[in-house]
């Protein structure tokens, strides 16, 4: 491909609705450790281009200028270009075992129900789990997950003190101690993309039990 192996990254997402598999980010500055937001001609060049060749993209300044496309022509366009290549930063890509995952999401759409609300809030689907055995291993590996990304899903009430408390144990009770505090079923939560769910799932196939998508009914 002509870049180096630490430029490439494989990733569990897709960008976009259109579901893009490639994200390339580029930095035209002539010192690599140096971030900027001014308009280089290689980019404008760039741009131009794809758009002459009717290439699907979508196009973003971010930290870097980047280009997000599903398009093989395009990518095999910009790597053929010495000066578009050398200002590569990062070429992202998308798993193909989440791809496959996401080609499967039957199961998920099966499952997901309709709720109308007055407002649509951010995290617009209320994921519930359930399906754990006695002692399930999904239970510790979900909640570790959840814990760990909190900034990404919407929790309330007594599941988010579940969340806050995952780590910790519970008192003895029952003569049994030393229980470490995790989800179980009927734990729910909020999600803002059907791409968060599908991780959730990922992680622990057949513990997502109901989906339901917050709406804005239209009179």
């Amino acid at each position: 491909m002509g870049l180096p192996q630490w430029r490439i990254r494989r990733v569990d997402q897709t960008w976009y609705k259109q579901r893009f598999e490639w994200k390339i980010e580029f930095n035209f500055n002539s010192d690599p450790e140096r971030r900027r937001y001014g308009v280089d001609h290689r980019w404008v060049q760039i741009l131009r281009e794809c758009e002459i060749l009717n290439f699907e993209f979508r196009k973003r300044r971010e930290v870097w200028t980047s280009i997000y496309t599903s398009d093989a022509g395009l990518l095999e366009h910009i790597l053929a270009r010495d000066e578009y290549r050398t200002a590569i930063v990062s070429l992202k890509y998308t798993n193909n075992s989440y791809l496959e995952e996401r080609s499967t999401q039957t199961q998920l759409e099966s499952i997901t129900d309709i709720k109308f609300v007055k407002h649509v809030p951010e995290h617009c689907y209320q994921v519930y789990l359930g399906n754990f055995d006695w002692r399930d291993p999904h239970q510790l590996t979900l909640s570790e997950y959840l814990a760990n990304n909190k900034d990404v899903y919407l929790f309330k009430g007594w599941f988010q003190e579940i969340i806050n408390r995952f780590g910790t144990t519970n008192p003895v009770s029952n003569n049994y101690s030393g229980h470490v505090i995790t989800i179980g079923d009927g734990f729910n939560f909020f999600a803002k993309s059907t791409d968060d769910i599908l991780m959730v799932h990922m992680i622990a196939p057949g513990k997502v039990r109901k989906i339901v998508k917050l709406m804005e009914k239209v009179n």
